[in-house]
């Protein structure tokens, strides 16, 4: 789409995969159309991918598209899908379990235009229960940490800026990939050579996560680790088996505490043995993905 001289603002797509989860797209929605950004500049288009719910029972309250996604099981087919059928010039992913500052949309395309950049991504901010469980504080230093992403050339796909004409370059999603493809996306179009720069600012909220739904991602980050291996794909770099850092760091308590002071979360020594044994407990689910889909999983048909 070409700009008109007294328009400047792109206009932009905002992308969401969604299965099932209701519940939490109804408050991404809401916070969707009270965004900063010019309404007549972004369109919002959510992808049902094979929901069992009836998603269009949240959509039909809300200016926005509905698309769906029933062949393949898997986020990122959803999302080729709405690229597909979107108008703009840049496309912003978000997942439909989180919320959107109200500046959002506005923030993301500001530092995309500034940095002269091909993709950005945002912070993402953790909304504790009024629990804290151990699991949560682990989920919240070592997950969804963009920013040292981006310093290594890489970036999940739960808050980003992308613009049209990346994916004319490297192509789409694999849409065969149950897990690791952002990450494999953004490593392709860093190695080619595109910018990617992080934007505090565009800031989304995502709810902190209980022990088994953060063993069954991390499970499926493994396997879905030993799939790029086994496919040989050299764009895709070193792919981490969990979502930020080593896993010496992960295994180290003094890593941990300076994790958790940085977030200046404070935990005493009982809490703190708790979230350190959650972690391990957490990794040893990623290594049985790995092993899982390393020898025992057939590894998926390239698109």
């Amino acid at each position: 789409m070409n700009e008109q001289p007294d328009n400047p603002s792109p206009f932009v797509s905002v992308i969401i995969p969604v299965y099932n989860d209701l519940i939490n797209l109804r408050k991404l929605l809401a916070s969707l159309a009270d965004q900063t950004y010019p309404r007549a500049r972004y369109e919002v288009i959510v992808v049902d991918n094979g929901s069992a719910e009836d998603v269009s029972k949240v959509t039909d309250d809300f200016d926005v598209t509905l698309l769906y996604e029933n062949e393949i099981q898997s986020s990122y087919a959803a999302r080729n899908k709405g690229i597909a059928a979107a108008r703009g010039e840049v496309f912003a992913f978000i997942d439909s379990d989180c919320k959107a500052s109200d500046g959002w949309v506005a923030e993301g395309i500001g530092v995309l235009q500034e940095m002269n950049s091909d993709m950005v991504g945002g912070k993402v901010t953790f909304a504790f229960s009024d629990r804290t469980r151990a699991a949560e504080y682990y989920d919240a230093v070592n997950n969804f940490q963009f920013e040292e992403k981006i310093k290594r050339g890489t970036c999940g796909g739960g808050n980003t800026f992308v613009k049209r004409s990346v994916f004319d370059k490297i192509g789409m999603f694999d849409p065969n990939m149950k897990s690791g493809g952002d990450v494999v996306f953004a490593r392709k179009a860093t190695t080619s050579g595109l910018k990617l720069v992080y934007a505090p600012r565009a800031e989304v909220f995502h709810p902190t996560r209980s022990f088994s739904q953060l063993a069954k991602k991390t499970f499926r980050v493994g396997a879905g680790k030993a799939d790029i291996t086994k496919r040989s794909n050299e764009s895709a770099g070193k792919v981490k088996l969990v979502q930020s850092g080593s896993i010496r760091s992960l295994l180290s308590p003094v890593v941990l505490k300076k994790k958790l002071d940085k977030a200046e979360y404070k935990v005493g020594a009982f809490k703190f043995l708790a979230i350190l044994m959650t972690g391990y407990g957490i990794l040893f689910a990623g290594f049985a993905g790995l092993i899982f889909g390393k020898y025992l999983k057939k590894t998926s048909r390239t698109a």
